[in-house]
């Protein structure tokens, strides 16, 4: 096993465009407190490098992200609970990876099979997402009777309106075609992900005025 398969965020530059890949693809790329660290790590990266002008987060093997590691979470302890303060290590709380984060770059979420739960959160926390066609999304939380209301403020901000209320209140998979038709995500393509990268023009388009 080489030594970027035990990297759980692989992080590579192409000229001006930054590719940040999860890479814990036997778990559906499910963030644990590891992940959400290395991505964390990587995004600060990106933005302290002068010749990066947009980044790319994309996920390996055949989805981008499942959402949180539930079953990590389940396995604490009561005394671990408390001790942390909730489900969430304070230095790995998925709250710090975008919201809370210095971003002054265009981040691209570019999404593939499903995009569940957190993996929503972080997906639609970067500026623009573009979905491969066959993608399907979903609000886990509602179905597993948990709030979903950050995500529904969420998708609501990116233009979901009514949309975004019906897929929080009934937890359903939604399509990229319907995502793309509110306009929460860009114009849905077969292998958006390859498309893009070989493309390799993301710099490009959002490039940012020197000053």
């Amino acid at each position: 096993m080489t030594a970027a398969q035990h990297e759980l965020v692989l992080y590579s530059r192409d000229e001006h465009v930054v590719t940040i890949t999860l890479n814990r693809s036997e778990k559906r790329n499910a963030f644990n407190a590891e992940l959400v660290k290395e991505l964390r790590a990587a995004l600060l990266r990106f933005e302290a490098d002068d010749e990066a002008f947009v980044a790319v987060l994309t996920g390996s093997g055949p989805c981008f992200s499942s959402g949180a590691d539930v079953g990590e979470r389940q396995t604490r302890t009561v005394a671990e609970f408390d001790r942390l303060g909730g489900p969430q290590e304070p230095d790995a709380h998925t709250a710090d990876l975008l919201a809370r984060l210095p971003k002054s770059k265009p981040i691209v979420a570019a999404v593939h099979g499903v995009v569940m739960g957190l993996g929503i959160g972080v997906a639609f926390e970067c500026d623009l997402v573009v979905a491969d066609s066959q993608t399907r999304f979903q609000i886990t939380e509602t179905p597993r009777g948990l709030g979903g209301a950050r995500f529904w403020a969420l998708l609501h901000f990116c233009g979901g309106g009514s949309f975004a209320t019906e897929v929080a209140l009934t937890g359903r998979f939604f399509s990229a075609a319907e995502a793309a038709a509110v306009g929460i995500v860009g114009s849905p393509v077969d292998g958006a992900i390859p498309k893009y990268h070989r493309r390799g023009d993301w710099a490009a388009r959002c490039r940012l005025p020197t000053y």
